[in-house]
């Protein structure tokens, strides 16, 4: 729908800007009204109809396909309009059709009706829906359009549409032409850094069309001469480095346009010199910058022309085969290569055949250089400097192998141990040579503490220099190495050399071997350090306070070697090499013995075992074998506790009274032993621990009080004990067989009324007699527990 407005539409205007030095160069915008153009401009569509066709569409716009004709009535566009339909059908949501909205270029108009191409079928049948009111209006031209001016503005584009006010009544339309003779006016003198080095530079800034730039451009490529424009300004010949380009910053022309810069640079060769510290004559370094396509490029196989295949050439690089020059290559970008030319040698030190190996300008005096590498004045590293010798055949000189004696007394037994170039042009070599070092056992000890199973012990750290060649970790029959003074390949368990004489009082022996570089490299190439570590082999003895037991518990840690002759543990009648018998599951080895004490083994390395022997009981315990042929007494130990003791019945007693009417009456009087009354309270025990590896056969009875207890109730007497202890008892209650009242009754003849306890007397018993005996689990065997009651006092 049209847009509303309340004022008249301005005239159309045009704001001018000249954004280079040319006068054509102008940026200018226009304001246009947005009843001509945008949704304010928009028409009615009545009806719509679709075909396919086999026409052709221009490229980029659609393939050919099928063609839509809407009908607006007056609609006022022209062919080649660019329009905008929207609302257009009733399948906005089915992908099987192309949709028939969007912008579109007019391809055929007439007064009512116009005509556009879609790529694919719009609908599945024409016509097409218009119940959803659709409308069309003609679309902002795209960017890059003619301006219409076509006479004044014949290289003006659209580059930019800016919305000129808040209700979008007027656009502004922003115009460019492409810049024409910006090589007048766009350059900029400077320096610039390529390979290290520093160029005379003239940077050029172009403002060009997007559309324009290709990488594929033969035009522009790195050592393109850049254009002589202004004619005159630049003396010299500059070639392009590099090229670039970025965002303008303009949003006005950053749709459009792109800035590219264009850095051309003076291509010089960089020459410099330096002197030679012994021969102080002038040596020069010629640094040269290569693209491809560049002719003229000196390297070692002659002058090429570069290329890629150039740079790789092994021919191409190295020192000549006079030794006068170095080549060497190094490539800085995608398109720039640095070709350096290092002289090694004068021009004067050359010979008539101009190889350098024919020169002899004057003798060098043969020279030695001592260094003394041990207290041992004999250990004597020392260098020659010898003249380069002849070539081996490959280009290398044929310098004699590591480890050939020097010959010469007083060192004919020093070997060449190292070569070491002397000069920067290879004629000269140091050769070091060194000896098999002796009686180094004099000197390399360190006396210190190292760790073996979690233990210290003292340590001496013998630290020897000898031959690569003569280490042998497969020694099966122990040598002896004069230099050293013991065997050549010490194993485990073998006794350090008494050297110096009596320095050390205790008896050290082969920990471990280790070998590593010595970290000289006159030294590294024939000779390795090897660190031997003996230790003092010692028991490592624990003793801990037990309070489950109340003694001392010891834990003996052993350390066992690889061959040596181990008495195993329980009393085994085996005894073998300790590798043998830590590999036995065997409970006759390991594990609890029937002293109390627990055997373990544990590798700790190739050559070590470590045995430690734990005591479970303590060790000073005394056979105890009356329950057990294994028992040992823990402890035994007196204490009180409460106790419940029985009566004990001693007697009966009957009195008989007799009444005045001429009857009588018996009573009975039960009476305890003396000092026998029932008693509870605190008693004298004695306990006794006994441990065994095996369970107990014969643990004690313990003592159980059976007591008894009676009532009865008859014609003459009463009577009742209660939980005592008595022997048998018997009633007689006789009345006689004239009682007016009673019949005779159940007790009128003896009769028992009080079995017998058990004991019938605590004094029958033993003093102390046993009271409890418990036996239960104990740290790998068993415990016996016994408690002696003793009587009471």
């Amino acid at each position: 729908m049209p847009l509303q407005r309340n004022q008249p539409s301005p005239d159309r205007q045009s704001v001018l800007s000249f954004v280079s030095p040319s006068v054509a160069d102008l940026l200018f915008y226009e304001t246009v009204d947005a009843k001509t153009v945008g949704a304010g401009s928009g028409k009615t569509i009545t009806g719509a109809t679709w075909a396919s066709t086999s026409i052709s569409v221009v490229a980029g716009i659609h393939e050919a396909g099928y063609t839509v004709t809407v009908t607006s009535v007056a609609h006022g566009f022209v062919t080649g309009d660019v329009v905008t339909i929207e609302g257009l059908g009733d399948r906005e949501d089915d992908s099987a059709y192309s949709r028939p909205n969007g912008t579109h270029k007019i391809a055929y108009v007439d007064a009512d009706t116009f005509t556009y191409f879609v790529s694919a079928q719009p609908d599945a049948a024409s016509p097409l829906d218009v119940t959803n009111n659709p409308y069309c209006y003609k679309a902002h031209p795209s960017y890059g359009t003619a301006h219409p001016d076509t006479e004044n503005f014949s290289k003006h584009k659209l580059c930019h549409v800016k919305q000129a006010d808040p209700t979008g009544l007027f656009f502004q339309y922003y115009y460019a032409a492409e810049r024409h003779h910006q090589d007048n006016y766009n350059f900029e003198f400077s320096q610039a850094d390529l390979g290290g080095n520093q160029y005379d530079t003239v940077v050029r800034t172009y403002v060009n069309l997007r559309s324009d730039f290709s990488d594929t451009d033969g035009e522009y490529q790195a050592g393109d001469a850049m254009p002589a424009i202004p004619a005159y300004v630049f003396g010299d010949t500059y070639i392009l480095m590099t090229r670039q380009q970025k965002r303008i910053g303009d949003s006005e022309l950053d749709s459009l346009f792109v800035i590219e810069q264009r850095v051309y640079f003076k291509d010089e060769d960089k020459i410099s010199f330096t002197t030679h510290p012994e021969f102080k004559d002038e040596l020069s370094t010629t640094e040269t910058l290569a693209y491809v396509g560049k002719t003229g490029i000196v390297t070692n196989a002659g002058t090429v022309t570069w290329s890629t295949a150039a740079a790789v050439a092994i021919a191409n690089w190295g020192v000549t085969t006079d030794g006068s020059y170095d080549y060497a290559v190094q490539k800085l970008s995608n398109d720039w290569w640095k070709v350096i030319k290092q002289q090694l040698v004068g021009s004067n030190r050359l010979g008539a055949s101009g190889n350098l190996l024919a020169r002899r300008p004057y003798a060098m005096a043969k020279e030695e250089i001592h260094t003394h590498v041990t207290p041992v004045v004999g250990d004597v590293l020392f260098y020659v400097t010898v003249d380069r010798p002849s070539d081996a055949g490959d280009g290398t000189p044929a310098h004699p192998a590591y480890g050939t004696a020097y010959g010469t007394a007083p060192f004919a037994s020093h070997k060449l141990c190292f070569v070491k170039q002397a000069d920067p042009e290879g004629q000269y070599f140091n050769y070091y040579y060194a000896a098999d070092r002796v009686s180094q056992d004099t000197y390399n000890f360190e006396f210190s503490q190292a760790d073996l199973g979690g233990n210290k012990y003292d340590t001496v750290v013998r630290t020897y220099v000898r031959l690569r060649s003569s280490f042998n970790d497969r020694v099966t029959t122990a040598t002896t190495d004069a230099t050293l003074h013991h065997t050549d390949n010490p194993e485990a368990g073998d006794a350090m050399p008494d050297i110096p004489a009596d320095q050390f009082d205790d008896a050290y022996i082969l920990m471990t071997r280790q070998q590593k570089r010595i970290g000289d490299q006159e030294l590294d190439g024939i000779f390795v350090v090897e660190q031997r570590v003996y230790f003092n082999r010692v028991d490592i003895v624990t003793h801990n306070l037990d309070p489950a037991t109340d003694g001392v518990l010891a834990m003996v840690e052993k350390v066992v070697y690889r061959g040596e002759t181990f008495d195993p543990p329980n009393g085994s009648p085996d005894t073998g090499y300790i590798e043998d018998l830590a590999e036995q599951a065997d409970d006759e080895l390991w594990g609890l013995d029937a002293a109390g004490r627990n055997w373990e083994v544990e590798q700790l390395s190739n050559d070590w075992w470590k045995v430690t022997i734990q005591d479970v009981i303590p060790q000073n315990a005394a056979a105890h074998t009356a329950y057990g042929a294994g028992g040992k007494k823990i402890r035994e130990y007196d204490t009180w506790q409460n106790f419940t003791w029985p009566a004990v019945v001693g007697s009966l007693n009957f009195t008989t009274a007799n009444k005045k009417d001429g009857s009588s009456q018996t009573a009975l009087t039960i009476r305890n032993k003396d000092g026998k009354d029932g008693f509870s309270g605190p008693t004298k025990m004695t306990v006794l621990q006994v441990w065994s590896k095996a369970a107990f056969d014969s643990i004690p009875d313990p003592t159980i009080f059976k007591t008894v207890s009676a009532t009865y109730s008859g014609v003459q007497f009463n009577a009742r004990v209660s939980n005592v202890l008595t022997e048998a008892i018997t009633l007689t209650d006789f009345i006689g067989t004239k009682d007016p009242v009673y019949k005779l009754g159940e007790y009128a003849f003896p009769k028992p009324w009080c079995h017998a306890s058990t004991p019938t007397d605590w004094s029958n018993l033993a003093n102390p007699f046993v009271g409890s005996a418990t036996q239960k689990p104990f740290r790998g065997g068993y415990l016996l527990e016994v408690v002696s009651i003793h009587h009471p006092a």
